[in-house]
């Protein structure tokens, strides 16, 4: 601290003095760094101070240069003060490189003379380059530090920081004593360089904290690597030795224990060896068994023999319901153990010794002291009397079931390690294999005898079977093999004799098999392939073909190789498949081609790029009407007219599909313009010709086309632009065809008495009557003229036997309400009629709510509706029976609307009918009206 308050001072009154000293003493420590690493070499095991030394000597040698040349020394005339601030940057990135560089002699070797001289060399080049102004300028005069002075010293301060980290993961190889102060000399360094990034004047503030910050960088370095190495060179010694002890009995623990694992090792190697033996043996038992309870009694003397195991026995998996486990062989001390044990593999107490649980779980389990195992304590006392001391048991299974267990005691604690138990798992996984073999042998047995037994049966079913079957030789070629034997229904099918047969080859009757390559390619298959399934035609004596299922196997029979091919009919299967093809690209209602098919060929005919192509849209009129008014029937008999009619005015060539509910689309390949029109104009030519032929519904469609003449307009949006022109003619059309449906409505409705000219009339008197005193507008007394009209439409939806009745039951009354609701659907199809749909759904609503269909109640009812509800119910009661009405005088008639004032009738327009029929004779009278057009709502 004193010689830092004595250096800040000397900075204050003479600045060159200072700076003198300041690097004097640096260059003193560099020096003496040098010597002592040389000297105490050979004490050190690493060449880390060796390499440091020198590196410092160089780094000296610099800075004595960078001092010699400060401004004002007057050393080396005629230089400024760039040359000392080069000469400073040439040590310090000298300084900061060597310190993490020498790290790397912590490990590794140092030859000295090559040391030396490297540095040697790189110091000649630095300062030939200063001196000769090939190094980069560092100061200007006037200006300050040049920017690669700036970026250096930052460099210089990351490499050092870079330094401590490094420093920090080597810190188990430094005395405690000496790393905080070599770190503490990495930080003072690194302040340094921050400081010479900030000055301008060589002798300003921030050059003289730099020098400061070096000082005391060296004074760390110093008392580190000098100071500790010169006062106490024992304890830096004494270090070495502790640490290299330390080494020394670390690896002698570690010797100990890799002794003790050869033992262990060579102690399971014994083990493993003697399991293997095992193994060994009991493969060569596996292979010579001829049975599987000789096998068992061999594998348990062999374990026991040449394992060295006390006892050995197999148990097998009963599927009773104590799921019992029952000993099929053992060997070894058993003295009645395996007898007087219980042994079981359920989910119980006894069901979790070693055997229960390999069974259950389909695991190995070993239990390594039978003494303390919670598991075993059923049989414990048995076990200990006979000195069984370790288990090991091993699942034995078929074909993934658990067949039972193999079960093995040892007389030692852990007898059974990792790689003996992998040997004899092995071992029951080849006593499986074999057992799988016993079962398959046994199977095979079985198989011969129940064939014996079956060959009577297989006859039976040769020949009454539903299939045709055919048995036939394989001769060398596809066409020398003669058929054996075919049975009855082949031969009615067929028309051939079973003698005709013998002298035929299947060639002659077996048609469309093979694909491509024909009967030959198909006997090459069933010859590599012993088994084919495929399709063909069998061919009849009178010619005809028979589709059919061919499924054909090869056999031995008798020594020879022979084919037996079942075919089964199927004629139904192919003329559904037919059908399905058909309506995957058809529409089922109409026959017509479907969307999916229509989308096909428009994107194919956009692919040929074939000029011109035509595509005509076009749309049913009024099928929703047809649809609610006459049913779904009557609506699709409209569609499939629509489509005979599409159908039959255009060309094979032309694609013709219905796309939507009412849409049907045309494309014209390769077709004018001119065509296309004409096409357009004979289908409408059609609709005009069978209208006026039938006087049924009549049939309404929209026409719009497009052509395509080049390649600038895809199919979509050809589609797009004959869409638009077909909406275009709806616009025009579209009321004209709702008006002569309607027109065929009424007449409809005429004829079932429903609609009757003298009562609209009727109600029209009173309407116009009434429309005064009540204050209605104009145009509501316009909608009551027209609801009038059309209010009972909906009617032409209820059957006529309902219309019959005289009494209504709740489901029939349920029918006959929804002919508002009918009304309503027709009308909104109307555009001069759609205003009164609403009204014609709520005419039937009552003041109190009691309505129907929407149960509407007070004001929330239309106006126009409650007072046809009142106009409607004189009408009906003052109407003469024969006009369909009661036939009551005008006084009843005003005394039964007033009793339904507030229920089922708006009281204030009570009010004012009741004025209106005491004023005038209202049914006397036949006012003026407005004109039929506007009363009818009909162009």
């Amino acid at each position: 601290m004193g010689l830092v308050l004595i250096s800040i001072f000397l900075s204050l009154h003479n600045y060159l003095l200072f700076h003198t000293l300041v690097e004097l003493l640096a260059i003193i420590v560099a020096f003496s760094m040098f010597q002592i690493a040389i000297s105490t070499q050979d004490i050190y095991k690493n060449d880390y101070f060796l390499f440091l030394g020198i590196a410092y000597l160089f780094v000296g040698g610099v800075d004595l240069f960078h001092t010699l040349a400060f401004k004002g020394m007057g050393v080396f005339p005629g230089r400024d003060s760039n040359l000392p601030t080069q000469l400073w940057i040439i040590a310090r990135y000298m300084e900061s490189l060597s310190l993490p560089t020498a790290l790397i002699f912590l490990r590794r070797g140092l030859r000295p003379r090559i040391a030396f001289g490297a540095y040697a060399l790189l110091t000649t080049a630095f300062l030939a380059s200063a001196f000769r102004g090939v190094f980069p300028a560092c100061y200007i005069e006037g200006v300050g530090l040049t920017p690669f002075k700036i970026i250096s010293e930052y460099i210089i301060i990351t490499i050092v920081i870079g330094t401590m980290t490094l420093y920090f993961k080597n810190k188990d190889k430094f005395h405690p004593k000496v790393f905080p102060l070599l770190v503490g000399s990495l930080l003072f360094t690194a302040g340094a360089e921050m400081s010479f990034t900030l000055y301008v004047d060589v002798y300003g503030f921030f050059n003289m904290l730099g020098h400061i910050f070096k000082l005391a960088s060296f004074y760390l370095i110093y008392t580190a690597l000098i100071a500790l190495n010169v006062r106490d060179p024992q304890k830096m010694l004494f270090f070495e030795l502790g640490r290299e002890k330390e080494r020394s009995q670390e690896l002698n623990r570690k010797l100990a224990k890799e002794i003790d694992r050869m033992v262990r090792t060579e102690k399971n190697l014994k083990k493993s060896t003697r399991a293997l033996n095992v193994l060994r043996k009991c493969n060569r038992a596996i292979i010579k068994a001829q049975s599987k309870e000789e096998l068992f009694r061999e594998i348990c003397d062999l374990i026991v023999e040449t394992g060295e195991y006390t006892l050995a026995w197999i148990g097998r998996a009963e599927d009773d319901k104590r799921k019992t486990v029952t000993p099929m062989a053992k060997s070894g001390e058993d003295k009645g153990y395996v007898d007087k044990i219980d042994v079981v593999w359920s989910d119980t107490d006894k069901g979790y010794g070693p055997t229960g649980k390999a069974i259950r779980t389909g695991e190995p389990c070993a239990i390594k002291d039978v003494s303390i195992d919670v598991g075993f304590s059923p049989w414990r006392p048995h076990a200990v009397q006979r000195g069984y001391v370790s288990i090991i048991s091993i699942p034995i299974t078929i074909n993934g079931d658990v067949y039972g267990a193999l079960t093995i005691y040892s007389p030692t604690k852990n007898a059974f390690d990792h790689d003996e138990s992998e040997l004899l798992m092995e071992l029951a996984n080849n006593l499986s294999y074999s057992l799988k073999v016993f079962k398959k042998q046994e199977n095979r047995r079985r198989a011969e005898e129940e064939l014996l037994k079956s060959e009577e049966k297989f006859r039976k079913l040769f020949h009454n079977a539903n299939d045709m079957f055919f048995l036939s030789e394989i001769g060398k070629d596809p066409y020398s093999g003669r058929f054996i034997e075919v049975n009855d229904i082949a031969q009615i099918n067929l028309g051939y004799t079973q003698e005709e047969f013998s002298r035929m080859s299947p060639s002659e009757i077996f048609c469309d098999i093979g694909g491509a390559g024909g009967f030959q390619a198909s006997h090459r298959e069933l010859r590599s392939r012993k088994q084919m399934l495929t399709e063909g035609s069998l061919q009849t004596k009178g010619g005809k073909k028979i589709p059919v299922e061919l499924n054909t196997i090869l056999f031995m029979l008798s020594g020879k190789e022979v084919a037996m091919a079942i075919a089964r009919d199927i004629t139904e299967r192919k003329l559904t498949e037919e059908r399905i093809r058909f309506l995957s690209f058809h529409d089922s209602l109409t026959g017509l081609y479907n969307r999916a098919y229509f989308e096909q060929e428009l994107e194919r005919v956009d692919s040929m790029r074939h000029f011109p192509v035509g595509l005509i849209v076009a749309d049913v009129d009024g099928l929703k009407v047809i649809n609610d008014t006459f049913g779904h029937e009557a609506g699709d008999a409209h569609l499939r007219l629509a489509g005979e009619i599409l159908k039959e005015n255009f060309r094979e060539s032309d694609i013709v599909a219905r796309i939507g509910g009412d849409e049907f689309g045309i494309i014209l390949p390769h077709t004018p313009e001119k065509s296309v029109s004409n096409a357009y104009r004979r289908v409408r030519s059609k609709i005009k010709e069978y209208n006026s032929q039938n006087p049924g519904l009549p049939l309404s469609i929209s026409l719009g086309y497009a052509v395509k003449r080049d390649n600038l307009k895809t199919m979509a949006m050809l589609f797009r632009e004959a869409d638009k022109n077909m909406y275009r003619q709806k616009v025009f059309q579209s009321p004209h065809a709702h008006n002569i449906l309607l027109q065929k409505i009424i007449r409809s409705l005429e004829r079932k008495d429903v609609y009757r000219q003298d009562r609209i009339q009727r109600l029209h008197n009173l309407i116009s009557a009434a429309a005064g005193y009540m204050n209605l507008p104009q145009d509501s007394k316009r909608n009551l003229y027209l609801l009038a009209n059309y209010q009972d439409i909906g009617i032409i939806g209820v059957p006529d036997k309902l219309l019959e009745k005289k009494e209504l039951d709740d489901r029939d009354r349920k029918i006959y309400q929804d002919h508002c609701k009918n009304g309503y659907n027709i009308l909104q199809s109307a555009p001069n009629l759609a205003h009164i749909a609403g009204h014609v759904l709520r005419h039937h609503e009552r003041w109190d709510g009691q309505g129907y269909p929407l149960g509407l109640k007070g004001d929330k009812i239309p106006l126009e509706c409650r007072v046809l509800s009142i106009v409607n119910t004189y009408e009906n009661i003052t109407c003469s029976p024969g006009c369909g009405g009661l036939g009551l005088s005008h006084e009843e008639a005003v005394e039964l609307i007033k009793d339904g004032k507030g229920k089922e009738f708006d009281p204030a327009l009570v009010d004012k009918f009741i004025e209106a029929l005491e004023t005038k004779k209202i049914c006397d009278e036949t006012p003026k009206v407005m004109d039929g057009d506007e009363v009818s709502g009909i162009d």
